[in-house]
C-alpha cells in the first residue's frame, strides 16, 4: 500500500503546483500590444474627452489624508520612512477589507505624497497599477472608460521600475521588469493614440501647411523634442517627412525628462513621469566620475568635432579632433548638458567604442551607442525659441 500512497501524494502535489502556476498566470498583467494595434482601436473614440475626464477623476483619491497612525508592528530594522510606509500599507489593506474605500483612498495619499519615494510606497503602486492595467486593457469595455485607467496604471507602474527586486545581483533587469516595461508601452499607446484626448495629459493639433515636427515644437513651445510628437502618432516611425498638412495629431502636454541611473548603467526617457524608452549607457570611470545632479540640455550637434579638454591633452595632441577621426570620442552626436555645479564640459554623446556602453568607461559624460545618440537629439530639446530645455537627472 505504501507505494500507492506515495504515487497519490505526488499526483496531488503536482496538481497543486499546476494550480498555483495557473493562478499566477491569470493574475499577471495583460500582454503588451504594439502602438500600431492600439492606434487602430483609438481611431473610433473621437469626441469623448469629457467622459474620459470624468472617469479619470473617479480613480483619483481626493480630500485630506487622516493623521498617520503610529506603527503597530512594522519591523524596527526598517528606516523610519520605510516603517511608516509599511504601516500605511497595512492600514490601507485593513480599510479595504472593512469596505471603507473612502478612508483607504485618503490613506493612500500618504503613499503617493510624502512617502512616495519609499520602496514600500512603490510596491503599493505596483500592486495598484497592475490591477488598473488589467481593467484598462480589457477590450470588452468602452475605450473612453479605459483610457483614464490606463493613464493611472502607467504612472503607478513607472514608479515601481526602480524597485531593487526587479534587478538581479549584477544589476540587470529581471524578466518581470521587462514585462512591466512592455505593459507600460501598451498603456502609453492607449493614452497617446486616443482621439478623444485626456485633459492635462494630451491635446489635439491639426498640422498646418509647411509644418515640420521641429517647427511645431518650436512654435508651440512644447516641452520635448520632435520625436515625442512623432512616436505615437506615426506608430513608432520617427521620419519627419511623413507629416502631412491636415493630419490630426495627439500631442502629450507634459514634459520629457531624462533620468540616468549610474549604478545600473541605464537611461530612461520619461514623459510626465512615465517611462517611454530605456537605453543602456556608459558612465564615468572612478577617476573621472559622472557627477550626480540636475542638468539641462544646452544644445545638440550631429557629426561633432571633439574639443579635447585641457586635462586630457598630452604633448603633441591636437586640440580639436575632427568628426570621423578614430580618436574622436563623441561618435555621431553630442548633447552638451549643464548644471550650476558643472556648467561646462559634460554631455550625452555617441562613441566609437560601442562595447564600452554599459560600463564605467568615460571621462565623466554619459555614453550611448551611435544610433541611439543620434535618435536622442530628436527626443530632447534646448531652451531656444523661449521653450523649456529638457531636464537631465543623474543619480
Amino acid at each position: 500500500m505504501r507505494p500507492t500512497w506515495i504515487v497519490l501524494g505526488l499526483v496531488v502535489g503536482l496538481g497543486a503546483v499546476a494550480y498555483v502556476k495557473l493562478r499566477e498566470r491569470a493574475d499577471a498583467p495583460p500582454l503588451a500590444k504594439s502602438p500600431a494595434a492600439v492606434a487602430k482601436a483609438g481611431e473610433g473614440a473621437a469626441g469623448a474627452g469629457e467622459d474620459a475626464a470624468g472617469a479619470r477623476k473617479a480613480v483619483e483619491p481626493a480630500g485630506e489624508a487622516p493623521p498617520l497612525a503610529k506603527s503597530a508592528g512594522a519591523p524596527s530594522s526598517l528606516p523610519p520612512e520605510e516603517a511608516a510606509a509599511a504601516e500605511v500599507r497595512t492600514q490601507v489593506d485593513a480599510k479595504r477589507r472593512a469596505g471603507d474605500g473612502a478612508a483607504a483612498d485618503l490613506l493612500e495619499k500618504r503613499l503617493d505624497g510624502e512617502l512616495a519615494e519609499t520602496a514600500e510606497a512603490r510596491r503599493h503602486a505596483l500592486e495598484r497599477g497592475t490591477a488598473l492595467a488589467k481593467e484598462a486593457l480589457r477590450e470588452d469595455r468602452p475605450l473612453d472608460a479605459r483610457v483614464p485607467l490606463a493613464d493611472r496604471a502607467r504612472r503607478d507602474l513607472s514608479r515601481a521600475l526602480s524597485l531593487p527586486e526587479l534587478f538581479d545581483a549584477a544589476g540587470a533587469p529581471t524578466e518581470e521588469r521587462a514585462r512591466l516595461v512592455a505593459t507600460i508601452a501598451t498603456l502609453n499607446a492607449t493614452v497617446y493614440t486616443w482621439r478623444g484626448t485626456l485633459p492635462g495629459v494630451t491635446t489635439a493639433y491639426e498640422v498646418k501647411p509647411g509644418d515640420s515636427p521641429v517647427r511645431i515644437v518650436s512654435r508651440e513651445k512644447l516641452p520635448y523634442g520632435p520625436n515625442v510628437l512623432l512616436f505615437w502618432n506615426h506608430g513608432g516611425n520617427l521620419d519627419p517627412s511623413r507629416l502631412r498638412a491636415g493630419e490630426r495629431l495627439v500631442l502629450p502636454t507634459e514634459a520629457l525628462e531624462v533620468r540616468v541611473d549610474r549604478a545600473r548603467h541605464r537611461m530612461g526617457l520619461y514623459v510626465g513621469g512615465v517611462l517611454v524608452k530605456e537605453l543602456a549607457v556608459g558612465v564615468g570611470k572612478p577617476s573621472t566620475p559622472t557627477y550626480p545632479g540636475v542638468y539641462e540640455v544646452k544644445d545638440k550637434y550631429l557629426n561633432p568635432d571633439w574639443h579635447v579638454p585641457p586635462e586630457l591633452l598630452r604633448p603633441g595632441d591636437a586640440r580639436v579632433v575632427p568628426y570621423g577621426d578614430p580618436r574622436n570620442e563623441l561618435g555621431d552626436a553630442w548633447i552638451p548638458i549643464s548644471s550650476v555645479e558643472h556648467p561646462t564640459g559634460y554631455g550625452i554623446h555617441g562613441t566609437n567604442k560601442p562595447d564600452t556602453v554599459g560600463t564605467d568607461c568615460s571621462n565623466g559624460c554619459v555614453r550611448l551607442r551611435n544610433p541611439e545618440a543620434v535618435e536622442m537629439t530628436g527626443w530632447v530639446r534646448t531652451g531656444k525659441n523661449e521653450g523649456p530645455a529638457t531636464r537631465v537627472v543623474i543619480r
